[in-house]
């Protein structure tokens, strides 16, 4: 008994040699390319406030400024002692880069107005490598 033969020259398009048929059978297949699901990265940033109220009061003042920087979301934690840690999550990599800027600013903005200290602010950041 003769085997049937597949063979594929070109991705999209299947060729089969089928027994009996004098020419081979062609199916073009239509293969619909998925995004890979893309891991969020986050920015760490701690700072130190001498009065944590204010600083949300202010902070509220650059809601609309710090949102065009395009977070998926950004919190802040008081972890006591006026110490805080800004978490921003961001859908890839350049988009938390494109928000570096508008950042620096929103900080700038709170250190000229004596709400956060200069010398406390440092940050990281990285992707997600493990969730439960």
């Amino acid at each position: 008994m003769a085997k049937s033969r597949l063979s594929v020259a070109n991705p999209q398009v299947l060729r089969f040699c089928l027994p009996g048929l004098e020419k081979p059978v062609t199916f073009t297949i239509q293969i619909e390319a998925k995004e890979l699901k893309k891991m969020p990265v986050f920015r760490l940033t701690q700072f130190t406030s001498r009065d944590m109220s204010k600083m949300v009061e202010f902070a509220e003042t650059l809601r609309e400024e710090v949102a065009a920087a395009g977070a998926e979301s950004i919190d802040v934690i008081s972890v006591g002692d006026g110490k805080g840690i800004v978490i921003a999550k961001y859908d890839t990599q350049a988009k938390m880069e494109a928000a570096t800027e508008i950042n620096k600013a929103a900080f700038g903005k709170m250190i000229a107005a004596g709400i956060v200290d200069a010398e406390s602010i440092s940050g990281q950041s990285g992707e997600i490598t493990f969730s439960f």
